[in-house]
């Protein structure tokens, strides 16, 4: 019988062969994979589907999708509290499912907190209906709240409540609701860890950072497993989660499950629980396909089968051994160019900022809007140890919106002297003010910079969004013919139009107009080429991503963080890479 997976996301499941199908919102409807967003071109996503208000879109799409499949077949949910109230065809069955009275249990924070209370530490909190919220009077000295639904997922329903808010958020709080209200820790690290519990044993994973995006609600944006952990905080990670597992395993609950984490003021504090497969799933399924285990959907579905989970010892005494970067004898002539700030690069790209005024969710590069921006401290570290760049990409979301950072990776060029042969820049160009100031920028000639290029992303996809938003497509035209006529012959200004996937900048024509001559006297440390890194991306989460030339390969790993590792750090992870140090570093 056909196994299907049934989820948001296609991209979830990319690492394992476990399934025959696939049902998605997002995918690329490939003869494996059926993806709401590619086959109903004229409804594209515009819901969170993580918000629990949009369970049942979520659900009513899926129905539609599963009568496609008219062969017998299983399923496996990647959340069952949302599949198991989909009409299930008759010719399907749902498998790997725990009872309906489980599912409501661990979907509810307050009643899970109820089930784990003096097992393991958890922060002060309290509970409140909506109606009866009022922050004058739980709030201490007036420090900042967390204010949480029981029934929200991905931060969807978790609210940061200040002096600033607290009257707009009392307002929308549902009155008979009730909200855990807790204080604020500032100084917290975010951690999730997946489990799978068997009838005979089960299984804990390494644990991975969660990257968060903190405004007025706290909401998940991805996860870093290559993290260093001391021995006390993954003492208390052991100890902390095998008591949770033993007590849900006595409770009956089976599969896989997600917990999450702080860690502040020396403690591990539970935050909560998540039954069902996580956002970072598809990571760390590479890494059990790495190490030669099965992959997680394997270990959930052995998990109900009855049969013993394979054990996960090689990796928890594997993972998080890099400790302090050491360097080798292969590193000194690295170490020298990057004590120097001598480094020459061939690609540099800057996605300075997840905000657009697009809303193109579904197909953008960068899967739609969002709230994030780089800041200049990320700029300034990540250009410093570089004195030549050949291509430098600033790009977003849509660039314009975050003029200061641009301004910023102008003033870091002229400050330290670096020699860049060219500057590539891509928008939408739906404001022309906007857009027009970031040009005027770099506009101005200086020794430092060759060539510029304003490469305007224009096609169906665009426009569709302007239409929704209420903007006359032929906007962006009319900007776009505007800007090649202002800077004709000063700069490079091309209409980028692909069907397709409109901000692949594999598609932008280049130009050269007398490039500057790099000069010989430094190395071409970060190279390019067949499996070797072709250029370092950083994010506004502050990660430097790695693309390669295998495109199955982009963004599946970082090399570290901007600030909290250091420059020094992520270059010399890059150059480690896959063993190609030698190929990478020129000796003297």
């Amino acid at each position: 019988m056909k196994r299907v997976y049934v989820g948001p996301k296609e991209i979830t499941i990319e690492n394992t062969y476990f399934f025959d199908y696939s049902i998605t919102l997002f995918g690329n409807t490939s003869s494996k994979n059926i993806s709401y967003t590619i086959n109903t071109l004229d409804n594209v996503l515009e819901f969170e589907y993580w918000n629990p208000d949009s369970n049942n879109r979520e659900i009513k799409i899926y129905n539609e999708l599963l009568k496609t499949i008219k062969e017998p077949f299983e399923i496996m949910a990647h959340d069952y509290k949302i599949v198991s109230q989909c009409k299930i065809p008759k010719n399907a069955t749902l498998i790997c499912k725990n009872s309906d009275e489980l599912i409501k249990l661990f979907n509810n924070k307050i009643e899970t907190k109820k089930v784990l209370k003096g097992l393991v530490p958890m922060l002060n909190y309290t509970y409140v209906k909506g109606k009866d919220f009022d922050y004058k009077k739980l709030a201490k000295d007036g420090k900042t709240l967390v204010v949480q639904h029981p029934l929200g997922s991905g931060g969807s329903k978790t609210f940061l409540c200040n002096n600033d808010n607290y009257k707009e958020l009392q307002k929308s709080l549902i009155k008979d609701d009730t909200y855990i209200i807790s204080e604020y820790m500032e100084d917290n690290i975010p951690y999730n860890i997946h489990a799978v519990i068997g009838e005979k044993n089960y299984e804990i994973f390494p644990p991975s950072m969660q990257d968060l995006d903190i405004n007025e609600k706290i909401e998940y944006i991805g996860s870093i497993y290559d993290i260093e952990l001391s021995k006390e905080i993954k003492n208390k990670f052991e100890e902390y989660t095998n008591k949770i597992c033993h007590k849900l395993k006595e409770l009956g609950y089976r599969g896989v499950l997600g917990i999450d984490y702080i860690y502040t003021n020396n403690e591990l504090y539970f935050i909560e629980i998540n039954p069902r497969f996580q956002g970072s799933t598809r990571q760390l399924d590479k890494i059990l396909i790495d190490n030669k285990l099965p992959s997680l959907f394997e270990y959930n579905y052995l998990a109900f089968e009855g049969n013993e989970l394979p054990s996960t010892k090689k990796l928890k005494n594997s993972i998080n051994k890099k400790g302090e970067i050491k360097m080798h004898q292969k590193y000194k002539t690295f170490k020298k160019y990057f004590d120097k700030d001598k480094l020459k690069i061939e690609e540099l790209e800057y996605l300075i900022t997840q905000k657009c005024n697009l809303n193109c969710v579904g197909y953008c590069s960068e899967g739609g809007p969002g709230k994030c921006s780089m800041t200049q401290e990320m700029i300034d570290a990540s250009m410093k140890p570089f004195k030549e760049i050949n291509i430098l990409k600033i790009l977003g979301g849509e660039p314009s919106l975050e003029l200061d950072l641009v301004k910023r990776i102008h003033d870091n060029i002229i400050k330290n002297r670096i020699k860049v042969n060219e500057v590539w820049f891509f928008t939408n160009c739906v404001d022309r003010e906007r857009v027009e100031k970031m040009i005027e920028i770099f506009a101005k000639p200086t020794k430092y910079i060759n060539a510029v290029y304003v490469y305007v992303s224009r096609g169906k996809y665009h426009d569709r969004s302007m239409r929704l938003l209420h903007k006359d497509p032929k906007v962006a035209e009319d900007n776009l013919k505007y800007f090649k006529k202002k800077y004709k012959g000063k700069l490079f200004v091309e209409k980028q139009w692909d069907e397709e996937r409109p901000l692949n900048v594999g598609h932008a024509r280049k130009k050269n107009n007398n490039p500057i001559k790099l000069t010989k006297d430094t190395r071409n440390i970060i190279m390019f080429g067949d499996n070797k890194i072709y250029k370092l991306v950083f994010s506004p989460q502050g990660y430097e991503r790695p693309f390669f030339c295998n495109p199955e390969e982009v963004e599946r790993l970082s090399f570290g963080h901007i600030i909290n590792d250091g420059m020094e750090t992520i270059l010399v992870n890059g150059l480690r890479f896959n063993e190609m140090t030698e190929e990478i570093i020129e000796e003297d």
